[in-house]
């Protein structure tokens, strides 16, 4: 790898910003010339994510503070404290850079890092050793679910130009009782001292309650759009029912302009399953995508639409088990977000502890959403799934559906096994299983 000055760096890492800004501004122009239902769904979703990067370069360029965060830790805190932060493991992993991955992964490969480590993680890495990554003026850190994560942490704290940003980490109990979850509101509460620290600003606690109440609502209507995912036809495709997840927890997280995005999904879901209009003409497959969403998915997605008639109408990023939260006063509304920070954030919820969180969310999507197939990817970052694969098999033998193992690829790394060999295996499982 080349060895540059800290401005060609900050110049590149400019750059690739500006680059997603145009991406998503030219496809906004594009939805806006378009009046349909499903594209005035999406285009808020992609105002959402323009707005991230157009926050984020701002940040930059004027050297104000900037948080890199991991996923979902307390968002409702950083927007009641008016701190910006971008997501150390997703930041690379929008829509926008599809167009980059693969020379991007050849690039990483080129670190060397070991290739059984999970790619989203080995990403983030390059991003931060080439300059791509915007750097941060702090830091906090999450310590779980997975090994590969704590590599990720190690990575960061020890990188020539991260090491001395500084940062914060949450100390992640094993248990989920009553006590685990008081100490785990002081960690919280260590969050909100880090940012008082690092940018000199006060948490408001009567805007934390704000923020907080707004999220709830926007939980109450996630949960109900996911039980009119439940009509058999489904009334929307994933593509669409996969972006509550990071629209709740990333982008737009308390923000009323989220509230009323949610409320256009419920509306427009609830008036298809009233005309019985599902998103597919004849639907004739009901999978659940055990595991997160990925990038090449969509690719995948709509060729199991039109070959198979198939709706992947549940997944694990768009599963909603979360807590509201009791705004009555300060140490209940910091226990609530450490509940949903510890135990219901999708993967720390399936992946701590023993084996039957995992399986018995997957008995309730086969149940809820009247599944005729489970696809686990086995994805090769992933040894927690790749440990459970038989109870995975054994819980849709008793439900009687198909278990559609793929075999092992990398969810995000299309090179480790491509889309074609994966269609080719899915194929011959729908017609051996009788769902072709």
């Amino acid at each position: 790898m080349v060895v540059d000055s800290k401005t060609e760096r900050r110049e590149r890492g400019l750059r690739r910003i500006r680059e997603e800004i145009d991406w998503y501004k030219t496809t906004l122009k594009e939805l806006d010339k378009l009046t349909t239902d499903e594209t005035k769904l999406w285009a808020p979703l992609m105002r959402a994510q323009l707005e991230q990067y157009e926050k984020t370069l701002r940040c930059v360029e004027e050297r104000k503070p900037l948080l890199a965060s991991y996923w979902s830790i307390c968002p409702e805190v950083y927007r009641a404290m008016d701190i910006h932060y971008f997501n150390v493991q997703g930041h690379h992993f929008q829509q926008s850079q599809a167009r980059f991955v693969i020379r991007e992964l050849e690039e990483c490969d080129k670190l060397g890092l070991a290739r059984d480590n999970c790619s989203l993680l080995r990403l983030a890495m390059y991003y931060i050793a080439s300059g791509l990554m915007p750097t941060p003026t702090m830091i906090i850190h999450k310590l779980e679910p997975c090994d590969a994560l704590l590599g990720l942490h190690e990575a960061v704290r020890t990188h020539k130009e991260w090491r001395d940003i500084p940062h914060y980490s949450l100390d992640p109990p094993y248990w989920e009782d009553d006590r685990t979850l008081d100490y785990y509101a002081g960690e919280v509460n260590g969050v909100v001292s880090f940012l008082e620290e690092q940018t000199g600003k006060k948490l408001d606690v009567d805007r934390l309650r704000e923020i907080i109440k707004e999220s709830n609502k926007q939980y109450e209507l996630w949960a109900e759009y996911n039980e009119l995912r439940r009509a058999v036809p489904c009334p929307h495709g994933y593509d669409l029912s996969a972006q509550l997840y990071p629209m709740v927890q990333i982008f737009w997280t308390g923000d009323p302009r989220c509230t009323a995005w949610l409320r256009d999904m419920v509306g427009d879901a609830e008036e298809r399953v009233r005309t019985k209009k599902g998103w597919l003409e004849r639907e004739k497959v009901r999978v659940i995508w055990f595991d997160v969403y990925c990038i090449w998915l969509r690719d995948l997605n709509a060729w199991l639409e039109q070959e198979w008639a198939a709706n992947i109408v549940m997944d694990m990023s768009s599963y909603c088990p979360y807590t509201l939260i009791d705004t009555s006063n300060e140490h209940t509304m910091f226990k609530g977000l450490g509940k949903r920070t510890l135990c219901d954030q999708i993967m720390v919820r399936q992946v701590r502890g023993s084996a039957d969180r995992l399986l018995s969310d997957l008995q309730r999507m086969i149940k809820d959403h009247k599944a005729d197939a489970v696809i686990p990817p086995t994805h090769i970052g992933h040894k927690d799934q790749i440990a459970s694969l038989g109870l995975i098999r054994e819980v849709c033998r008793d439900a009687g559906v198909a278990c559609l193992d793929m075999g092992m690829v990398d969810i995000f790394d299309p090179r480790y096994t491509t889309i074609d060999e994966i269609k080719d295996r899915l194929s011959r499982y729908l017609i051996t299983m009788g769902l072709g």
